[in-house]
Parts: structure tokens; C-alpha cells; sequence
């Protein structure tokens, strides 16, 4: 018995060079990926779905090896259900880069190309699902008004007034798509925020999210800075 994948966002295959399509096909999981220590993956995606029901949120920094990217990921695990029932582990990563370790405390860029391929498995109405029990605060603007925002963000206190800097400084750079900040005071706690423009068709739609920072560099970053 295994976990098999179930969606990957178009992102993915910019990281890792692996089709979302190719990992989603039913015939990938653990075991398939990581033949020498699928069994602690498995336990671990079993005891986040039985441990981090939303909206709690297991942290997690790892490596991770792909074709296309070699580095350390900050993963953040919940356990997701959707409104027929089903259990999903609903994971989110980023890489620990030079945003992260507080080097670069500000970046715009433009975002990885969209993939158009379509998941056929994946119903529309679970992407609802998806968002609301997202592992990050998260919400969605347009024409400088909230238009959609999940749980955690409700619960963080996500809104235009707590991000106005941020989004001041993306109304200033029109001409990207991809904007890092490094370290927000957000309620007294050190967070990443990222805003981005989703939809390539209409620029006033813009997407901000926010999760807290860890107070001090993990071991395994720290092993990766070590000079020898």
C-alpha cells in the first residue's frame, strides 16, 4: 500500500523537470521514487494525514533531489479533506534560497511559462478545496479588493492593510509577474511573502500569501553553509 500522486502545480516541472502529467499518471509514488527510504515518506504522509488535520501544519526542512534542482526545501504538510470526504496529504514547498536565509530581502521576476495540460483526474471543484486548506495564508485580489482568501489567512490576519508595503511595491514594477519579500513583520512574526500575478490575462489580479520564517537557521542548512 502507498500513497500515488494526485496533482503537482504547473511549477513543477520549471524545479524539477518532471511533467506534473508524468507524476499524477497512477503508476508513481514512493516506492517508485525513492526505492531506499520510501518507507519513511510513506510514514511520514501517513502521519500527517492522521496528525495535521487543517489547520495544522506539519514544517519540514529537507533535501531534495530532482533532474533539474539539487537543494534544501522548506515543505509545509496538512492533511486536506474534501467536501465528498476524501483525505489528501496537501503539501507546499519552496526552496531555502537567498530570500529565505534573509540575503536577498527583496526580488521580482518573472514566473516559470504555464504547462496548459490539463489533469482530467482532477475535478474543478477540488482546486476550491485546495485553496481554502492551503498550508499557507493565501489570498487573491483584484482591483485592489479581496476577492477570495483561505482559512489561514482569515486566521494570520492576511489582508491588504497588513501587506500595503508589499503590494505598493508590486504596483511599482508593472512589468513582472513574481515578487519575493524576505522578511514582513506580520503581528510581531518574521514572515516570507510572495506576490504574484496568476492570470497572464487580466494584470489586476494579484495573488499574495505569507508564512512564518524560522526564528533561527535549520541544522540542515546549516550543514550546507558550513565552509570546509
Amino acid at each position: 500500500t502507498d500513497f500515488t500522486y494526485f496533482f503537482f502545480n504547473d511549477a513543477m516541472q520549471h524545479f524539477s523537470g518532471i511533467a506534473p502529467s508524468f507524476l499524477t499518471a497512477g503508476k508513481r509514488n514512493a516506492k517508485t521514487d525513492f526505492p531506499i527510504d520510501y518507507e519513511a515518506y510513506f510514514k511520514d504522509d501517513a502521519a500527517v494525514c492522521v496528525e495535521f488535520a487543517h489547520p495544522n501544519v506539519k514544517v519540514i526542512t529537507e533535501p531534495w533531489k530532482t533532474p533539474a534542482m539539487r537543494t534544501v526545501v522548506e515543505t509545509r504538510k496538512t492533511a486536506m479533506k474534501s467536501k465528498e470526504g476524501n483525505l489528501y496529504m496537501l503539501g507546499a514547498f519552496c526552496p531555502h534560497d537567498d530570500v529565505e536565509l534573509g540575503i536577498t530581502e527583496f526580488k521580482a521576476e518573472k514566473l516559470p511559462p504555464a504547462l496548459h495540460e490539463e489533469l482530467d483526474h482532477v475535478p474543478e471543484e477540488w482546486y476550491g478545496d485546495a485553496f481554502n486548506q492551503l498550508p499557507f495564508a493565501t489570498l487573491i485580489m483584484e482591483g485592489g479588493k479581496v476577492v477570495s482568501k483561505n482559512s489561514l489567512a482569515e486566521k494570520m490576519g492576511l489582508d491588504p492593510t497588513s501587506s500595503k508595503s508589499e503590494l505598493e511595491e508590486v504596483a511599482s514594477l508593472p512589468d513582472y509577474d513574481s515578487y519575493h519579500f524576505g522578511n514582513v513583520n506580520m503581528g510581531g512574526t518574521s514572515c516570507r511573502v510572495w506576490c504574484w500575478r496568476p492570470d497572464v490575462d487580466n494584470r489586476e489580479v494579484i495573488a499574495v500569501s505569507a508564512r512564518p520564517k524560522h526564528s533561527e537557521i535549520p541544522s540542515e542548512v546549516q550543514s550546507c553553509l558550513a565552509l570546509s
